[in-house]
């Protein structure tokens, strides 16, 4: 029988939750910004300040909801911000100097060459013995300069005299110092052929993705290298962008005894990362980071750093950012090492910063929109972006258009506002809910009737 009547209790809460989920309309939500679109649409894209975050009932924003001039809800998703890593590329225009011979050489035996370099330490000459090139000496290979570049080498495209077609085989050596070299390329192969007006061309030489010095080209056949006329080098670098963030203004400690300082927050938040701002220059100090979500709860340490202000050369040298779990909390406390003086005079302020958030809906209905979010029984309702915007990320997607978000208010209800929304309520009845609703109650009395003829029987 107990068992009977608490599950004809849980049946009976989990519908009147679901009702509730699912007849969610603008007037109960708490907290409400208008939004103002940009471009045509039919999609919008905007950034969400941190004061949605306080103004939501939950940390992960499952309360956000976005609705139209007719009170209805639109789709939208919620992209997380996410660090990524961009490939830079970078073409150069090198410069060679040729390398002569006037006997015949092997790979193992390239001509001795002599480096004139300036103030800089870039190569502005080479010679091999006494000037070979005015002795009948044979073009054997080029010599690049490229230590000051400092990304990885991908590909080195040559071009050479037109009138030379045919196949080049050479190899590629590198350096750091001018003595030893190291072979990247045994037998790279390049080409150049022409028939019936019909081209064939291989000019790029693939590199190991490494970077040196000194290339150097040493032609295998024909012993006569071409003449160059180009030399492009492509380089690239990884270059790593962490993801954005959000945060807020600085605001002062609520208490501070005996270098502590406590700070509150409006609401429990995921904090990803503070910020101290010293008041004084030239101050250091171990610190540790404490923090709670509720006020009768024991502290807890987040973390431990050190916190510096310095000034070197009249330039500043701050670390102040403080990297955390993101774990949710509303108090914090900063408890400074005060055998160094700690902070110094004057309260710290402090900043919170949170991973920046986007929202993007579909504009279905009428305009203006409005973002709307604080609801205790709310249900998470975005959906992946994949979903809302088919093809997302490819060039085969729907154009996606800004918009931005006014400023956010609470629900007035007072006054003239009171009166327009009881007329709205009586005026304009949402008979989807209504009709909701009957089924509801019409499901637990039938419940209760089966439970009770149920207990007639057990007896």
């Amino acid at each position: 029988m107990k068992f009977i009547r608490r599950l004809i209790i849980q049946f009976c809460v989990s519908l009147v939750a679901a009702g509730a989920a699912f007849s969610q309309t603008l007037p109960e939500f708490n907290m409400r910004a208008p939004i103002e679109l940009k471009g045509g649409g039919p999609y919008y894209q905007l950034a969400l300040p941190l004061d949605i975050y306080f103004a939501s009932h939950f940390t992960d924003l499952h309360d956000l909801r976005v609705f139209n001039a007719q009170g209805e809800v639109v789709p939208f998703s919620v992209i997380h911000g996410q660090s990524r890593s961009e490939q830079s590329v970078e073409k150069i225009d090198l410069k060679w100097f040729p390398l002569y011979s006037r006997t015949e050489t092997t790979a193992e035996r390239m001509p001795e060459i002599h480096v004139t370099r300036n103030a800089a330490g870039t190569v502005v000459s080479v010679m091999e013995g006494q000037k070979e090139s005015e002795k009948g000496g044979k073009l054997r290979g080029y010599l690049f300069d490229t230590s000051q570049y400092k990304n990885a080498f991908q590909t080195l495209s040559l071009n050479w005299d037109a009138s030379i077609s045919g196949f080049q085989q050479l190899s590629v050596e590198v350096s750091d110092d001018l003595k030893q070299w190291r072979t990247w390329q045994g037998a790279a192969q390049l080409a150049r052929l022409e028939y019936n007006g019909q081209r064939i061309e291989r000019k790029d030489i693939e590199l190991t993705g490494e970077r040196a010095n000194y290339l150097r080209l040493q032609w295998r056949e024909p012993d006569q290298a071409p003449a160059l006329r180009s030399a492009i080098l492509t380089t690239s670098a990884s270059i790593y962008q962490s993801a954005p963030f959000v945060w807020s203004t600085p605001f002062a400690p609520s208490r501070s005894d005996n270098s502590e300082y406590e700070y509150q927050l409006a609401r429990s938040v995921p904090v990803e990362r503070i910020r101290i701002t010293v008041p004084q220059i030239n101050v250091l100090a171990p610190v540790e980071i404490w923090g709670k979500s509720e006020a009768n709860s024991p502290w807890h340490r987040l973390t431990q750093t050190v916190v510096y202000r310095l000034q070197v050369d009249g330039k500043e040298w701050p670390q102040q950012d403080i990297w955390l779990s993101g774990q949710p909390v509303r108090y914090l406390k900063l408890k400074a090492d005060a055998r160094g003086g700690g902070l110094g005079q004057g309260a710290p302020m402090l900043s919170i910063g949170l991973t920046s958030k986007q929202l993007l809906f579909l504009a279905r209905g009428q305009a203006p929109f409005v973002l709307a979010t604080g609801h205790d029984l709310a249900k998470g309702a975005d959906l992946s972006v994949t979903t809302l915007v088919p093809g997302y990320g490819t060039s085969n997607a729907l154009p996606v258009s800004t918009a931005g978000l006014g400023v956010l208010s609470a629900q007035s209800i007072d006054g003239k506002a009171a009166v327009a929304t009881k007329k709205t309520v009586f005026d304009e009845i949402n008979w989807k809910t209504v009709i909701l609703w009957a089924i509801l109650l019409t499901g637990v009395m039938a419940m209760a009737i089966m439970a009770v003829r149920l207990l007639k029987k057990t007896q």
